[in-house]
C-alpha cells in the first residue's frame, strides 16, 4: 500500500506491483530508507513551491526531477538556485523603491508586495523607471528653486503632484512647464536685480 502511495504521488520505484512473495522481506528493509527520502522531497518541495510562483519556467524541470529519489541534491541545488534568485528580485526591489522615496516619491503601490511577489514587482518597477527618470531631475530642480520671494506654494503642489504613484505624464508636462517659465522670470528678476546694485554703486 505504501508503495502504491508513492507511485502515485510520482516517484519513481524500482518495482512492479502486486509484489511477490519473496519481493516483499527485501522491501521491508528499503522502505524506512526511501521513506526518508521521501519526507526529504517533499520538505524540499514545500519551500521550493512559492519560488517556482516567482519562476514557472522551472517548474517542469523541479518536476521531472522530484520523481527520481537518487536525484534529492539536484532538486536542493535547484531550490538553492531559485531562493537566490528569489531574495535578489527582492533586494533590487528594495532598492529601487529606497532610491524613489529618497527623493519623496511615493513608494506604498509597491512595497507591500516586494515579499509576495518580488520578480513581478521588479518588472513593473524596470517598465516605470523610465518615467521615474525624468520626474528625478524635475523634482531637484523644483527643490532647488529660490521661493524666497514667491513661488512657495506652487512648487509644494508640484511636488506633491509629481510624487504621487498615480503622476502622468500630463502632470510632468505642466509641472515642467510652470518650471522652466518660473526658472526665466527668475533670471530676469537676478538680472534686474544686478543692475539695479549695479546702478546704485555708481551712484555712491
Amino acid at each position: 500500500g505504501r508503495i502504491s502511495e508513492w507511485i502515485s504521488d510520482g516517484f519513481e520505484l524500482p518495482t512492479k506491483l502486486p509484489l511477490l512473495a519473496g519481493e516483499m522481506i527485501a522491501w521491508e528493509e528499503k522502505l524506512p530508507r526511501i521513506g526518508n527520502q521521501i519526507e526529504s522531497t517533499h520538505s524540499i518541495w514545500a519551500q521550493m513551491e512559492p519560488h517556482l510562483e516567482q519562476w514557472p519556467e522551472y517548474r517542469r524541470l523541479a518536476e521531472r526531477t522530484r520523481g527520481h529519489l537518487n536525484a534529492i541534491q539536484a532538486l536542493d541545488v535547484l531550490l538553492q538556485g531559485l531562493t537566490a534568485k528569489t531574495e535578489g528580485a527582492r533586494e533590487m526591489c528594495e532598492a529601487r523603491l529606497e532610491s524613489w522615496a529618497a527623493h519623496g516619491i511615493e513608494t506604498s503601490t509597491w512595497s507591500p508586495l516586494v515579499d509576495t511577489e518580488p520578480r513581478a514587482i521588479l518588472e513593473e518597477l524596470d517598465s516605470h523607471q523610465p518615467f521615474i527618470d525624468v520626474i528625478i531631475p524635475l523634482i531637484e530642480g523644483l527643490q532647488l528653486m529660490d521661493t524666497s520671494v514667491n513661488g512657495g506654494p506652487e512648487v509644494e503642489h508640484w511636488l506633491k503632484g509629481l510624487r504621487s504613484s498615480i503622476a502622468g505624464l500630463d502632470i510632468v508636462e505642466s509641472a515642467q512647464d510652470w518650471f522652466d517659465l518660473a526658472v526665466k522670470r527668475r533670471a530676469r528678476h537676478r538680472a534686474f536685480l544686478d543692475q539695479a546694485r549695479d546702478d546704485l554703486a555708481t551712484l555712491w
